[in-house]
């Protein structure tokens, strides 16, 4: 039964797609640290590479009704941020650190505030 559970699922098609955004894409930050941007409708993922310690945060949420403007918070890290994206065009973007509170783990790098811009990268 399990055997053809998980053939009947394997060729069965999936209805379900991501919708290609127009800020999908990597980015870098003026600071060096690189992005994934994905956006499927008005939702979107952003993975940071922190270039300083070699490590990866995620972040979510969801772009404003005019599509130009996002408030993500963390979801996978060792601490918690907040960040605005602010796009400017397709291709560059404002960004500030909103929030960042430490743990025992981690230190904030920028105090609250903190701006950066970005350019996408393809």
């Amino acid at each position: 039964m399990k055997k053809f559970a998980l053939i009947t699922f394997l060729l069965l098609p999936l209805h379900v797609q991501a919708q290609g955004g127009v800020y999908d894409g990597i980015w870098q930050a003026s600071n060096g640290d690189f992005a994934t941007v994905t956006q499927n409708g008005t939702f979107i993922v952003v993975v940071i590479l922190d270039s300083t310690f070699l490590q990866w945060d995620a972040y979510q949420g969801v772009i404003n009704l005019a599509g130009d403007e996002v408030v993500v918070n963390t979801v996978a890290s060792l601490g918690n941020a907040s960040l605005r994206i602010t796009f400017t065009s397709p291709r560059t973007a404002d960004v500030t650190l909103l929030s960042c509170l430490p743990t025992q783990f981690t230190i904030c790098e920028f105090p609250n505030g903190t701006q950066f811009t970005a350019q996408k990268v393809f």
